[in-house]
């Protein structure tokens, strides 16, 4: 029986690559091995599951004239708001906004 090898590390900044180790550590150390290669298994079949469901759905949709529209087509991005109007000449800045900027400005008076 020959056996190939393949090593990997977790990135435990990762929430996934966090989740993925702890459900793994929960088998029994000699099964490990086993349910990654089932887990490999099932998403491969659920790739190739969405593959053929998304191909009858559209043939389907052919068949009764309507028109689909992509499921992977992401929505248009929202428009940009215009900005906000400036302050009538005249009118006074608050102090808040003054000291946040002699701030940025590296001035550290405080008003």
């Amino acid at each position: 029986m020959s056996k190939q090898r393949f090593n990997f590390a977790f990135n435990m900044d990762s929430p996934d690559h966090a989740r993925a180790y702890v459900e793994l550590m929960g088998w029994p150390p000699r099964k490990r091995g086993e349910y990654i290669i089932q887990a490999i298994l099932k998403q491969a079949d659920m790739a190739h599951l969405k593959t053929i469901v998304r191909e009858a759905v559209g043939e389907a949709l052919e068949a009764t004239g309507t028109v689909a529209i992509a499921p992977t087509q992401e929505p248009p991005p929202k428009p940009i708001p215009p900005p906000a109007p400036l302050q009538e000449a005249g009118s006074e800045i608050p102090a808040s906004q003054l000291n946040f900027l002699m701030t940025m400005a590296g001035g550290g008076a405080k008003m």
